[in-house]
C-alpha cells in the first residue's frame, strides 16, 4: 500500500478456501468498486465537456480524483498533466512497439497524463484521455482502498474499471 499509510480506505476480507491470497488472487477476486452510495456523474461529465486546452484539462481532471479520493475515503492523488507526447518504443521499422498512456507513481501518489499522442504527438481524444485518468486511478484505488501490496493488471483489475465508469456515466 505504498503510501497510504494514513488512508481512511479498509481492507475488504475475502472468503476464500486458501487461508493465505496472493496479491494477484486478491486483485482479481474484487471485480466491482465499493460504492456505498450514488455516485456523483457531474465532475466526470465536466471531464468529458473540456476542451484541448492543458490548464482545463489538468483542473477538471484533478476536480474528477479529488472527488473519487473523497468519496472512497482515501489520500488525494495530485494529477500532473503534461504537454508531450506519449513516451513509447518504436521498432527497427519504424512501427510502434510499446507506448505508455498515463503514470501512477504510488510512493509520490501522482497521476501524470500524457496530452500528445506518441507519434504524430496530437492532442489525446478527451474520451481517450478520460479512460486513462481512470485506469491511473484505479491503480491509487488498488494501492489504498483495498491495500493491494502491488496493483496489477488483472480481469479484476479491468473489470474494477469497467464498474467505476458505469458508475460515473
Amino acid at each position: 500500500s505504498y503510501g497510504c499509510k494514513g488512508s481512511k480506505g479498509k481492507f475488504i476480507e475475502l472468503k476464500n478456501k486458501k487461508t493465505t491470497m496472493t496479491n494477484y488472487e486478491k486483485s482479481n477476486a474484487y471485480t466491482a468498486v465499493d460504492t456505498k452510495a450514488k455516485l456523483t456523474k457531474q465532475y466526470y461529465k465536466d471531464l468529458l465537456l473540456t476542451s484541448e486546452n492543458l490548464v482545463a484539462r489538468q483542473r477538471a481532471s484533478q476536480r474528477l480524483i479529488n472527488y473519487l479520493c473523497k468519496y472512497f475515503g482515501i489520500e488525494r492523488a495530485v494529477v500532473r498533466v503534461v504537454d508531450r507526447k506519449q513516451p513509447h518504443e518504436v521498432g527497427t521499422r519504424g512501427k510502434l512497439i510499446t507506448k505508455t498512456l498515463g503514470l501512477y507513481h504510488p510512493t509520490s501518489q501522482v497521476i501524470t497524463m500524457y496530452n500528445r499522442t506518441a507519434i504524430k504527438r496530437k492532442v489525446v481524444s478527451i474520451k481517450t484521455f478520460t479512460d486513462i485518468l481512470l485506469h491511473e486511478f484505479i491503480h491509487h484505488y488498488d494501492s489504498c482502498y483495498l491495500k493491494l501490496t502491488d496493483s496489477i493488471h488483472t480481469v479484476g483489475f479491468y473489470k474494477r474499471i469497467t464498474d467505476l465508469q458505469e458508475k460515473l456515466s
